[in-house]
């Protein structure tokens, strides 16, 4: 089955959108923003663009550092000064490449000294591009991934009161108890397996609850070997702890969680000295009798001193030719019996419909009979399950081939008792995690018990509410095997999946266990549908009428606190985006105002340093080199951002040696003026020591005047 069936019917509306605590990591550190799936997106690239910009200014700081150490003063050689240039205006990932690239090109001359020289400063470009590397990849870590845990808070929470007395309330729970049944048992059947993992059960805070079996354990009632099938065969279930908290997502701090643990345990029972054969009529005037089994394990409504009334009619075989046709399915009814101390204050006292007889009657538990018939069902083998139990020959089967003729026949039984029962203690109790001694647990009893001492087990009132109120759901809305067997029928039996046209296949002596365990996966993942169903309301509209709102403080903050996971939203933790952007503030701040500092502080000693880092700016190293070869007139030359005085073209590249460019200036032409004004000469300027004349209206081409008579840049004045 897939996540997609499986999911439940959480609105994203019933999903609380903005800032709320996970106590899972305390009240700092469990700061949680959750936001939906799209703004949790741009939130995430976000992060990781921002964590880039801030390895880029921590780079900075380091390299500024770095290059503040490695300063000299004098002359000195190629690699000093194109280091001392990488690490002003490279990159990380830049730096780290360049530098690799001239400690390469360098070395013929310099093996000696060369490593030394550039080994740190290529270390610290590696060490800062990997870390932060690493940190823009567990950056996304302070979202939670896919399917992350994210709170309920709903219009509908509420428990569903068993108390209705609307007329067509009870078909309406039935009803919605069947579906809900149905749901828990194909979760239990997807996610209680051990291949099942948590993308395909994307539901609860756990995808399953874990629980321990223990098998071959004595007789749990009274009646001992009297009662039970065989003294050493009961089986038990234990859930251990479940913590209100981490299992089942009911978001509280430490001190309002509890533990819940519950227990069952299970034998088959004889039938021997517990069955009487009578014969019943089919009305009160009718004449015709039909036999019928009681099974005498204590009195029921309308039946004194009968558990179960089964008809006696003996199962169908392969030489019944009466026409009657036979029921080819099992029947699996049962009943409950609740111990006493079943009143709450908000639930009338339940009734109990059954008094065991008292070999299975015990104080401190809820004792469930299971009765199951398999009719006439015919077994291809032999069974030798104390609940499946069948011996009885029943005659032959022919297997047919493709062409409907017969290959062979195997021999079928039936079951060998019309009715064979299992009985089950179920026992539960509530912890008070918080309190170490002895007294930190309600008594293992029945469920009404445990939830009656619940509250007892807390001295604050707000904790007594909390806990009140979860047990109250618990014990209003969960399952037990009876409603397991009741709402789903054969439904719920594992036999099933190879029972077909009435013919059972084979099955091993201990199916009755398979049937417990499985049973006790449903009622596993029955308590995870009721824990979050009291918080998002009944799947169905119309079951909604039947709540009971939360009416006080506490119960509205059980309600407003359960804990899921989905994939439509994503969660992060406050704590790491606060760190994040401080941090990363932090070192931005730094990154600007540490030059400045260390300038000014340099000013009153020696500023070669710091001079000698502004002049290993890009812009500066340009600079540098049009003014070498007296290109331009220019401002800024003790800042990062130099510029020249005026408009004016700087210098050219000579490509005269393509291998080897260098600057040059570019030609330049200026006009020659009288003293009136009036031009008389176009000069071109090449950049030598001599000028070209031209004197327009002569037949003079050209004059060769020395450069020093001639002013760049402006209008001058010659006399000829």
């Amino acid at each position: 089955m897939n996540s997609a069936v499986i999911q439940s019917a959480v609105q994203e509306s019933d999903v609380y959108v903005g800032l709320w605590t996970d106590w899972s990591h305390g009240s700092i550190a469990g700061a949680t923003l959750t936001l939906t799936k799209r703004d949790g997106g741009l939130l995430t690239a976000f992060i990781a663009v921002f964590v880039t910009v801030i390895g880029e200014r921590f780079w900075f700081i380091v390299s500024f550092v770095a290059h503040m150490i490695l300063s000299r003063e004098g002359a000195q050689d190629g690699i000093y000064h194109q280091r001392q240039a990488i690490l002003h205006n490279a990159s990380p990932s830049a730096a780290l490449w360049r530098l690799f690239r001239i400690s390469w090109a360098w070395r013929r001359h310099h093996n000696a000294s060369l490593f030394k020289r550039i080994f740190p400063s290529l270390l610290l470009s590696f060490i800062t591009l990997s870390a932060f590397a690493a940190a823009g990849i567990f950056s996304s870590r302070v979202a939670t991934s896919t399917g992350g845990e994210v709170l309920i808070s709903s219009l509908h929470c509420g428990l569903l009161n068993p108390d209705i007395t609307q007329a067509d309330a009870g078909v309406s729970m039935d009803a919605y108890a069947v579906h809900s049944m149905q749901f828990s048992f194909n979760y239990a059947l997807s996610c209680y397996r051990n291949t099942s993992s948590t993308e395909d059960c994307p539901r609860y805070p756990r995808e399953s609850l874990p629980f321990n079996i223990t098998k071959n354990n004595a007789c749990p009632f009274p009646g001992q070997e009297r009662i039970c099938r065989n003294s050493s065969a009961t089986i038990q279930l234990d859930s251990g702890f479940i913590n209100s908290h981490f299992d089942l997502g009911i978001n509280a701090p430490p001190e309002n969680r509890f533990l819940y643990r519950t227990i069952r345990e299970c034998t088959p029972l004889h039938n021997e000295g517990y069955t009487r054969r009578v014969n019943v009529t089919r009305g009160s005037n009718s004449s015709t009798f039909y036999p019928v089994v009681d099974f005498l394990y204590g009195s029921t409504y309308g039946y004194e001193n009968s558990t179960y009334r089964y008809s006696a009619r003996l199962p169908m075989t392969s030489s019944t030719r009466d026409g009657t046709r036979g029921i080819s399915e099992y029947i699996l009814l049962s009943q409950t019996y609740y111990a006493p101390g079943a009143k709450l204050d908000e639930l009338s006292e339940w009734e109990n419909e059954w008094s065991p007889i008292p070999e299975l009657l015990i104080p401190d538990g809820d004792v469930t009979i299971l009765f199951l018939s398999a009719n006439d069902i015919r077994f291809l083998d032999q069974v030798d399950d104390p609940w499946y139990s069948a011996h009885t020959p029943a005659g032959e089967m022919e297997i047919r081939g493709a062409n409907f003729s017969a290959i062979s026949s195997l021999p079928i039984y039936v079951r060998d008792d019309p009715v064979r029962a299992l009985g089950c203690i179920e026992r539960f109790q509530f912890c008070n995690p918080n309190v170490s001694n002895n007294f930190s647990c309600t008594p293992l009893g029945g469920i009404t018990q445990a939830v009656q001492l619940a509250p007892d087990l807390y001295q604050n009132e707000v904790q007594r509410a909390h806990v009140k109120w979860s047990a109250t759901m618990i014990i209003s809305m969960s399952a037990g095997l009876s409603a397991v067997s009741n709402f789903l029928g054969t439904s719920s039996l594992q036999s099933r999946s190879t029972l077909m046209e009435g013919r059972q296949s084979s099955l091993p002596e201990n199916q009755w266990e398979v049937e417990i365990e499985s049973w006790f996966k449903v009622i596993m993942a029955d308590l995870q549908r009721v824990i979050l169903e009291q918080a998002t309301g009944p799947t169905q509209p119309a079951i909604r009428q039947f709540l009971t709102r939360p009416n006080n403080t506490e119960e509205h903050q059980v309600c407003a606190n359960q804990k899921i996971r989905s994939d439509s939203f994503t969660s992060f933790n406050v704590l790491g985006l606060t760190i994040i952007f401080a941090l990363g503030g932090l070192i931005t701040l730094i990154s600007f105002v540490l030059p400045i500092a260390v300038e000014r502080v340099q000013r009153r000693r020696n500023p070669y340093s710091s001079v000698e880092w502004i002049a290993n700016e890009t812009l500066q190293l340009q600079r540098l080199a049009h003014e070498a070869v007296g290109a331009g007139t220019w401002q800024g030359t003790h800042t990062d951002w130099p510029t020249t005085a005026q408009t004016e073209s700087l210098a050219v590249l000579d490509m005269s040696h393509p291998k080897h460019p260098k600057l040059k200036v570019a030609a330049k032409k200026d006009e020659l003026s009288d003293s009136s004004g009036t031009t008389i000469a176009s000069v071109q300027v090449p950049g030598t020591s001599i000028a070209s004349v031209q004197v327009p209206g002569t037949s003079i081409a050209s004059v060769q005047v020395p450069e020093r008579l001639v002013t760049y840049g402006q209008r001058s004045s010659c006399r000829f």
